[in-house]
């Protein structure tokens, strides 16, 4: 797998941003003191760690980038003697993961690729890791939340409003950190009617209120919509409530996500389900592969 210089260059200020300023200092801490450091980082493209770590290491660098993207290769920093020296190594880590570590190395880098590999690949980077006792840093790449994270504290900031980003583990999340602070980051689903969309995530007293939003005049228009049978005018209240979230609500919502199911004509038993994709998640308990 691989990926355009231009795309990289398009997240790297936000994995930037994603990255664990703790776990810097902790590998900043570890090397200070050696007058020179020699890092290995494992599919480097254009040299997002590199550029993250060198300024925070004070001591003389060899880095040794790894890829087995030629042209990523060809967009790698350059030596600057004589403080940082940089080697260029075309590598298929899939297939000659040794040879990328081999020699003397006082550090294992990565970004984004742990994410992306399998399980057996992962055991492999442990047991060489560990026989040539190598610390490592990697970075995983900066999934939607933080993406869309970034992207709000930018905007929020050209108005005055300073948003910090702090990234908690996903295990557990909806459990510890959802709707446990003052504001956090969550997705929401579609539903098949108003009612239900405003019912669930907008009234006052909704346990899935993520904001903890209160509007009374909202909570009474919705009994109102709810109440008459005039379709005319029930569209006019829903338009209003609409008004009401967009001027008053405490949600900032990035995107809008539609989805689109493709299937085999093989694949039977499937049927839209309006509240996700995949009948709503469930597929696996209605659909069958007719073979």
């Amino acid at each position: 797998m691989s990926f355009s210089a231009a795309w990289l260059g398009l997240r790297e200020p936000y994995d930037l941003r994603a990255r664990n300023a703790a776990v810097i200092d902790a590998v900043v801490v570890m090397l200070a003191g050696r007058p020179s450091v020699t890092i290995a980082d494992l599919a480097c493209g254009t040299g997002s760690t590199f550029r993250a770590l060198r300024p925070r290491i004070k001591a003389r660098q060899n880095w040794r980038l790894a890829d087995n993207d030629l042209s990523l290769l060809a967009r790698a920093p350059q030596s600057s003697p004589p403080d940082t020296h940089v080697t260029t190594m075309p590598v298929d880590l899939n297939r000659d993961l040794e040879a990328a570590l081999d020699g003397p190395v006082d550090l294992v880098t990565t970004s984004a690729l742990l994410d992306l590999v399998s399980d057996e690949w992962l055991q492999r980077l442990a047991v060489e890791t560990a026989a040539r006792r190598l610390p490592i840093y990697a970075a995983p790449a900066a999934n939607g939340s933080i993406d869309m994270g970034s992207i709000l504290q930018e905007h929020a900031a050209r108005i005055g409003l300073n948003l910090a980003i702090n990234r908690v583990p996903s295990d557990g999340y909806w459990a510890t950190h959802w709707m446990k602070h003052p504001m956090t980051f969550g997705n929401t689903n579609q539903r098949p009617t108003t009612d239900m969309m405003f019912s669930l995530f907008f009234q006052s007293k909704a346990l899935a209120n993520e904001s903890g939003w209160n509007s009374p005049r909202f909570d009474r228009l919705l009994l109102e919509a709810r109440s008459t049978t005039d379709v005319a005018l029930r569209k006019e209240i829903y338009g209003e409530m609409q008004m009401i979230v967009h001027q008053y609500g405490g949600l900032a919502i990035p995107a809008f996500i539609s989805l689109l199911d493709g299937y085999d004509r093989r694949l039977k038993g499937l049927f839209p389900i309006p509240i996700a994709g995949f009948m709503g998640y469930n597929f696996a308990e209605y659909a069958w592969w007719d073979a």
